[in-house]
């Protein structure tokens, strides 16, 4: 799944990658969380790429109230064109949803441990922090180790785009109106199997114009992007639990974290 994510690329660059006609007006987010107003990039009804801010959690145009778009923060790619509150969205209401990187809990591998090792013996994992022992605390529950998914390098002009779908709700009580989005997810590939077994999808820069096309409505040439990336687009490193808590949202949410052999 993906549940947590960042978005610190500066506007400028985010215009350039994204081809935007305008820098849009954004402030750096550490610790994204569902229900949260973001931005979306989409096509308008004149086919120019625009950025829309939108609440994370698809809310269906048929539902009776906001309530479901807690549920819906992710749409699973295999049955994506199956289910009744996503299938019409995939057709015409596909989107990119930027980000710098994701966010995963990794399930501990013994329950007697208090953080998770880094469990991921693979060339692209980070090496700027220490080895991440087991910390082993008598009675404590297990603790999933948060680790930070980012594009290899570390740079700050770095970007990953998920597909996502969007939708406009109306309230018919009150006419009030909300635009929504969900990320669609896929198994995990090699690299992020060692963390956990979903993964979004992260689109190739030279899929964005097919995804955003509304004129492609085939089922297969939409589905056949809906798979893992390359594992050597990935790296990863753990950091603290301040990302667990939502309402911490600063850049030490990003800091690779450091425990002590």
């Amino acid at each position: 799944m993906c549940g947590r994510f960042a978005l610190t690329i500066s506007p400028l660059e985010l215009a350039r990658q994204l081809d935007l006609p305008f820098e849009p007006d954004l402030q750096p987010r550490y610790n994204i969380a569902p229900s949260q107003q973001l931005p979306v990039l989409r096509r308008n009804d004149k086919g120019d790429r625009e950025l829309a801010s939108m609440r994370w959690g698809l809310i269906p145009a048929w539902s009776k109230d906001t309530a479901i778009g807690n549920r819906m923060i992710n749409a699973r790619g295999e049955t994506v064109a199956e289910k009744p509150s996503f299938r019409a969205a995939l057709k015409r209401r596909r989107c990119l949803v930027p980000a710098s990187g994701f966010y995963e809990w990794k399930q501990p591998e013994d329950s007697n441990t208090k953080t998770a090792d880094a469990g991921t013996k693979s060339e692209h994992t980070d090496t700027n922090f220490k080895k991440t022992g087991s910390v082993k605390k008598k009675g404590a529950r297990p603790v999933k180790q948060p680790f930070y998914i980012r594009p290899p390098g570390g740079s700050p002009d770095a970007l990953f785009c998920f597909a996502g779908l969007w939708e406009h709700w109306t309230d018919k009580k009150n006419g009030e109106q909300i635009e929504s989005f969900t990320i669609i997810t896929t198994a995990a590939n090699d690299f992020m199997r060692s963390i956990h077994d979903r993964m979004p999808v992260i689109l190739d820069p030279t899929d964005f114009a097919r995804w955003l096309d509304p004129e492609t409505t085939e089922g297969e040439k939409i589905l056949e992007l809906l798979r893992p990336c390359p594992s050597d687009k990935l790296q990863a490193y753990p950091v603290s639990t301040l990302v667990n808590n939502p309402r911490n949202d600063s850049d030490e949410c990003l800091v690779p974290l450091v425990i002590e052999d």
